[in-house]
């Protein structure tokens, strides 16, 4: 009967350490986090000093009140602000100015507050950075991000054509990596062209 006991208590007592294992595994497992999705989380930001700040993203599902990252294509910064309100359009001036065959589907509109001590120019025109939890590093002028957790930099590019502004993102040297993102927004007036083939390029 002793032998039973013992025997019974000894199976108790293994269970009781497999869970005890299981349960140690789920609470100090780190999660694997989602894939970075490029065409989703990446939108360009309209800085207006009528109608003010605007996020506009192949999105519909960015919430009011979340944060997002601004990248000052023209100082290499980056910036916070957040989500303060979804509009149906844009102001009239904005309409029918971003362009983008990377980044398909329906466009969504986002008035943005600023946040933090940085502010993005009066007038300008950036890219916007959604549901990106990770740091920017400064390399070499260059405002950079690894994205997509590879391990490689993403860098952030503005270029003219002659009516416009092509707005890119690369996996590593802007030119030299790989493109990653392309929209571009028209300007309605002439400037001078500084954009190379590799900037408005048909992706393979």
């Amino acid at each position: 009967m002793q032998i039973y006991t013992k025997l019974n208590l000894a199976m108790k007592c293994g269970k009781i350490f497999q869970l005890t294992m299981l349960a140690y595994f789920l609470l100090n497992v780190t999660p694997v986090s989602a894939k970075f999705n490029y065409h989703s989380q990446i939108g360009v930001v309209i800085a207006n000093t009528v109608n003010g700040l605007y996020l506009i993203i192949p999105n519909p599902k960015v919430h009011v009140g979340e944060s997002i990252v601004i990248v000052d294509l023209s100082s290499q910064h980056a910036m916070t602000a957040k989500i303060t309100k979804k509009v149906p359009v844009l102001p009239p001036p904005l309409v029918g100015k971003v362009y983008s065959n990377d980044s398909p589907g329906s466009e969504s509109y986002y008035l943005l507050m600023p946040t933090g001590k940085n502010k993005v120019a009066a007038t300008s025109v950036n890219v916007g950075i959604v549901g990106f939890k990770g740091t920017f590093h400064a390399i070499h002028g260059f405002i950079t991000a690894d994205l997509n957790g590879n391990e490689t930099a993403e860098y952030f590019r503005v270029c003219t054509s002659s009516e416009g502004l092509h707005l890119t993102v690369w996996t590593g040297e802007p030119l030299k990596g790989k493109r990653m993102w392309h929209t571009y927004y028209y300007l309605g007036f002439d400037v001078e062209p500084s954009c190379q083939s590799k900037d408005d390029e048909e992706q393979k």
